[in-house]
């Protein structure tokens, strides 16, 4: 860019793309030059590594905290705050399952969210989040946008839970053990 010209990098809805944009007086009074430069490219790699970046700040951080010695109830709880200080999410939970039922073990909600972990006890896995397997396929988590569509895929239950909880969008990671899923971290 031209040094001490104003510039600005913006988003342009018309065009698609990241702009990085700089104005200079020219010498015929009245006129100025525009220059742009698209940086899309430039832009997806910043925000690529400022997401890495954080993310790993943010398992080092959790690494320590399950691994400093405070009793496991209390670690647990304590990651699940840390966690929602990098995703901000209105809840986070953990749900343990051994393949036949399934509980929330730990949650955290933000303020003004309602506790759900005593609603989502001993619950079956085949009946409740089976269908989330599906999901797994072709992602390495459970992300939907929006909760209709386990409506359109006919997973009633799944979809009046969810809803009931206040719930529109969900994203859950499975964790495995030997081989088999042994519950989910969501949010």
């Amino acid at each position: 860019m031209l040094d001490g010209s104003p510039h600005e990098t913006i988003y342009s809805p018309e065009v698609q793309q990241w702009m990085n944009f700089a104005v200079q007086p020219l010498a015929e009074p009245g006129y100025v030059s525009f220059i742009f430069m698209n940086i899309s490219e430039e832009h997806a790699r910043e925000m690529h590594v400022q997401r890495e970046r954080v993310t790993n700040e943010a398992i080092v951080r959790v690494a320590k905290i399950l691994n400093d010695g405070e009793g496991y109830e209390s670690a647990m709880n304590h990651a699940l705050q840390e966690i929602s200080r990098f995703i901000h999410p209105d809840r986070i939970y953990l749900l343990e399952t051994d393949g036949i039922i399934v509980s929330n073990t730990f949650e955290w909600c933000a303020e003004g969210i309602q506790s759900e972990i005593e609603t989502l006890q001993n619950l079956d896995y085949e009946e409740y989040i089976s269908g989330w397997e599906v999901f797994l396929r072709n992602s390495p988590g459970v992300i939907m946008e929006d909760i209709e569509v386990l409506r359109n895929m006919g997973d009633m239950v799944d979809y009046e839970n969810l809803k009931r909880q206040g719930i529109k969008s969900l994203m859950a990671f499975p964790f495995y053990r030997q081989g088999r899923i042994a519950g989910y971290l969501g949010g």
